[in-house]
Order: C-alpha cells, then structure tokens, then sequence
C-alpha cells in the first residue's frame, strides 16, 4: 500500500509504523493522517488511545480520515487468516466519540455497504488555534 501511494503522490512523506506507538513524530506536526480499516485490530481502549494520538499530531486546521468496519462485535476474518488476526466492529457512535473525545470536529461522514459488511468513513478537523 506505501508503493501506491508513494507512486500516486511522490512528493508527500509516508511512514510505516506502529500505529499505537508513533515515535518519532512532534506534535502538531502534520497536515493530515489518514487511517483506513485499521483500528478494527485494536481492543476499543487501544482504538480511543490511537485516535487521540493521531489527533495531537495533527496542526491546526489538520484532518483526520478515519474508515472502519461498522456494527459490533468480532468479524469472520477467513479460514485462510491467522489464528490470532482479530478484527473487531465498532458502532458509527462509538467511532465517532473517539474522534470528538480527542478534540476532533466531524464534518463529513459516509456509510457504505458491501460484500464485507457496513462500513463508515469519517473527515474530522483539528479546529484552528485561538487568535488573541
């Protein structure tokens, strides 16, 4: 996924990493962060605790796009996936108050049906910073 990006943007920087961890990153220091069906693999505290980090990397005015698999409960990932592999439905409500709790405003979201399930896809913006 990094190569088609990097191929569809070449001037933009990607980075493959931890996204529980994100060392090496300052605060405020991006314009965007874009996580797509990936907080499905992460227990609901560690989803919250990830968003709220992605939210502090953000400069003002940044956005957030956010995508996951919507509804509840675990999901069927596939007889030929690993043993281990969890993947995890969470409501639209639920997605949604990690991006408001980590001080995000939701401008945009998108419900989508498919073969895999529901999924929902979020814009949210770190508001400006306060001019005195």
């Amino acid at each position: 996924m990094l190569a088609k990006a990097r191929a569809r943007c070449p001037t933009a920087e990607f980075t493959q990493g931890d996204m529980t961890v994100l060392e090496g990153w300052e605060a405020g220091s991006c314009a965007g962060v874009i996580s797509s069906f990936a907080v499905h693999h992460l227990k609901a505290d560690q989803a919250a605790e990830a968003v709220r980090r992605w939210a502090s990397l953000l400069a003002p005015g940044g956005k957030l796009f956010l995508a996951g698999w919507e509804g509840s409960g675990d999901m069927d990932c596939g007889e030929d996936a690993p043993k281990d592999l969890v993947a995890r439905k969470y409501s639209r409500a639920t997605l949604e108050s990690w991006l408001t709790d980590a001080g995000l405003a939701v401008s945009d979201v998108e419900l989508e049906k498919d073969e895999m399930g529901d999924s929902v896809y979020f814009q949210a913006t770190k508001p400006a910073a306060a001019t005195a």
